[in-house]
């Protein structure tokens, strides 16, 4: 059984619908059809209408196991970035004169 990751988001643009997932960062164009069933929640009648594009949902990570933990995924996701020899990060502040005044920063 799947479910809707808790990823997905709907942006209205104009007359389009757009499926976005910020977790795999897919962006998928909806027809209105289509929107109706995943914002019901109505997987069963989006698989028997729609099976073609249901399998692409499934594959795009924007349907996922009931029973996987996506946080859980995305915490293991940022462990493994941090701990991999492959890449490194460093932050450079070539000035304090910045105007943004944010309330996080020294």
């Amino acid at each position: 059984m799947k479910k809707q990751s808790k990823y997905n988001f709907v942006v209205k643009k104009d007359e389009f619908l757009l499926l976005y997932n910020c977790q795999t960062e897919r962006l998928t164009l909806l027809q209105p059809e289509l929107y109706l069933l995943l914002r019901n929640n109505d997987l069963e009648t989006l698989n028997q209408k729609h099976p073609a594009f249901y399998d692409y949902l499934c594959e795009a990570d924007y349907l996922v196991p009931e029973d996987k933990d996506e946080a859980r995924s995305v915490v293991d996701k940022w462990k493994e970035m941090d701990t991999s020899e492959e890449s490194f990060g460093v932050f450079i502040n070539p000035t304090l004169d910045c105007n943004m005044r944010c309330w996080y920063c020294y």
